[in-house]
């Protein structure tokens, strides 16, 4: 009886999960995605040649309308990739490079999520997908990733920014003796690359980097006195927050939340104490790890 019971069970669990999504169905792209599109290109040729077409590809026969979608453009056109990165920067697109040196003109701002055209010489594509079972970018031989190249004014201010980053981080390793992790600083990790964000109503870019150990000094001291010599070192910014507490070990640990005053990058220090592998109940230093570090978002200018 319970076999049976269990197998009914079963059915009815497999007929719920069922149910909870149906197949694609047709859907338009949204009006005012298709011409912000639109504009993008029409500023380099005003006859392009654009189709777009949509679907849903992950339905929720609760939700209506449907949130889930795929939308796509194929378009054709008289002009450069140039000529387009001249002329979203103008309309707050921020330019992108894939690695192969693809332009993408990416708008993080104007339609309540990340859309990203991809352009060659005469042709556009479009991929957005979201809350999509499977992600379908390589049909259409859309790179993966790309990273934001900046504009003029932009990339001038966002060097300004991580030249003030370095500049701090080297400080504080030489105010307070510290060694680099396997003689790498922060900034070494990986140099000088950005992320796309919204910067009101135009697009940008900023700096961010996440989970990098920055250095290793062999020291007794109590941990409270370390972080007050880290906040000594480094004058011109702000404590946002610190928290002191206790890791799994039952040694102590503190985080520094800190802001410039300048500039307003943030970046938050997790200091601990660290061991050798083979002795990991007997610290015999202090570990400075960046958990994470960003600069304000700079919108893309034209060029």
């Amino acid at each position: 009886m319970r076999r049976g019971k269990s197998l009914v069970m079963a059915m009815l669990a497999v007929t719920a999960l069922a149910g909870c999504t149906e197949e694609e169905k047709p859907i338009d792209v949204p009006e005012h995605v298709q011409q912000g599109v639109l504009a993008l290109l029409t500023a380099v040729d005003p006859d392009v040649d654009a189709t777009f077409t949509g679907e849903t590809c992950n339905t929720d026969p609760l939700a209506d309308p449907p949130d889930d979608h795929r939308w796509r453009l194929e378009a054709r056109f008289d002009g450069s990739p140039e000529a387009v990165r001249a002329a979203g920067a103008k309309l707050g697109w921020q330019p992108e490079r894939a690695e192969d040196g693809t332009l993408v003109m990416v708008n993080h701002h104007q339609f309540g999520e990340t859309v990203d055209v991809v352009v060659r010489d005469g042709t556009a594509r479009m991929m957005v997908e979201k809350d999509c079972t499977g992600y379908r970018r390589a049909e259409m031989d859309l790179p993966a990733v790309s990273v934001p190249e900046p504009t003029g004014t932009q990339g001038e201010r966002l060097g300004e920014m991580l030249d003030e980053v370095e500049e701090t981080l080297a400080g504080i390793t030489r105010d307070l003796r510290l060694r680099p992790k396997e003689g790498r600083y922060v900034a070494e990790e990986e140099p000088r690359t950005y992320s796309g964000c919204a910067a009101g109503e135009r697009s940008g870019a900023r700096w961010s980097q996440y989970d990098v150990v920055l250095a290793e000094a062999t020291s007794d001291d109590d941990l409270g006195p370390t972080a007050d010599r880290l906040v000594d070192a480094v004058p011109v910014w702000e404590v946002v927050t610190r928290e002191e507490g206790v890791d799994s070990r039952g040694h102590r640990e503190v985080d520094l939340e800190l802001r410039s005053r300048a500039s307003g990058t943030t970046f938050t220090v997790h200091i601990s104490f660290w061991a050798q592998p083979d002795r990991p109940d007997r610290p015999d230093g202090v570990r400075f790890h960046l958990t994470s570090g960003r600069t304000e978002c700079v919108a893309v200018d034209a060029e």
